[in-house]
């Protein structure tokens, strides 16, 4: 498989950069490498379970389904 054309990093879109960057993880480490870096470098900060709690234990069914109705333009 051949190389693409060597590109600025400034010159990239992040999609670009991410998916490049993934190519030349995957021709080194192979499938394996990819899945690795993924969990390593994608895991987040923090605790998402508990963070959740703090924000949707206080929302009620009503105002959640009022929400949606009112970002998709339905009838109330």
């Amino acid at each position: 498989m051949a190389s693409p054309e060597p590109a600025l990093v400034s010159d990239m879109t992040a999609e670009e950069f991410e998916r490049r960057t993934l190519d030349a993880i995957q021709r080194e480490f192979g499938l394996g490498g990819i899945a690795r870096f993924l969990m390593t470098y994608r895991s987040g900060k923090g605790d998402y379970t508990a963070e959740r709690h703090q924000w949707q234990d206080t929302l009620k069914r009503e105002d959640i389904i009022a929400e949606i109705q009112k970002a998709a333009n339905l009838p109330g």
